[in-house]
């Protein structure tokens, strides 16, 4: 049972008064009301000083659950479930909305700090084989960074969501309403502006450090969050 929920629940249903209370009390609808709904009304009721009030009404279950038929079973079942998933567990703790976690946000960059290397990789290590200018190299080089970019901000775009955040399960969304922040807030504030602020001598030094620091914040948010107005949230 939900304790938030039912807080909630009784402060709407204070007011009502003891015959509508006991009236849906009685009738024990979990079709028009929830448990929590039911569990404060049965508190009110009995503070008023009604009695006779019947247990909590309980749905009617289809079937029964394996843990109740056989325990072992189901203990074994459950095992054998998370062995074969190990990413399971990460994912029954996620809470949609809630803040990435600093070590989430570090890995899905550095997922996406090999991806950018596998894209310019290769033309990296042709340029550097010669000695004069190597047009081969530079042009696998302008492909790669291209590829890269088309790649990155169209899952950015739509999905607020790089290659490395896809694969961490996390999105970047605008701060204060928690939507998509699309290309002006994810990829050009978010990345191309504090790229820019970066290129400059010793101001872009400053800020990068700047930048990496606050994430330590309480809300987890980088400086480039804070130009783009957005947040690293899990998806």
């Amino acid at each position: 049972m939900d304790q938030k929920l039912l807080v909630i629940i009784r402060a709407t249903l204070v007011d009502k008064s003891t015959e509508e209370l006991r009236k849906a009390y009685d009738a024990g609808n979990l079709s028009v009301w929830s448990l929590e709904a039911f569990e404060a009304m049965r508190q009110i009721l009995s503070e008023r000083g009604e009695t006779g009030l019947g247990p909590l009404p309980t749905a009617t279950r289809l079937f029964t659950p394996l843990e109740e038929m056989n325990p072992i079973a189901a203990n074994r079942f459950e095992k054998s479930a998370v062995s074969s998933d190990p990413m399971r567990a990460r994912r029954d703790r996620r809470v949609p909305g809630r803040l990435a976690s600093r070590e989430t946000r570090l890995a899905a960059a550095l997922i996406d700090g090999v991806v950018a290397l596998l894209a310019l990789g290769p033309g990296l290590i042709v340029y550097a084989s010669s000695e004069h200018i190597n047009i081969t190299g530079i042009t696998l080089l302008i492909v790669g960074a291209v590829a890269l970019a088309i790649c990155q901000w169209t899952l950015l775009v739509k999905r607020g969501q790089t290659i490395g955040k896809y694969a961490m399960n996390v999105r970047i969304v605008r701060y204060t309403d928690g939507s998509n922040p699309g290309f002006v807030g994810a990829v050009f504030l978010r990345s191309i502006v504090p790229g820019l602020i970066g290129a400059i001598p010793c101001i872009g030094s400053l800020f990068g450090l700047a930048d990496e620091l606050c994430i330590f914040g309480d809300d987890c948010r980088c400086l480039h969050d804070y130009i783009a107005g957005t947040k690293v949230v899990e998806a």
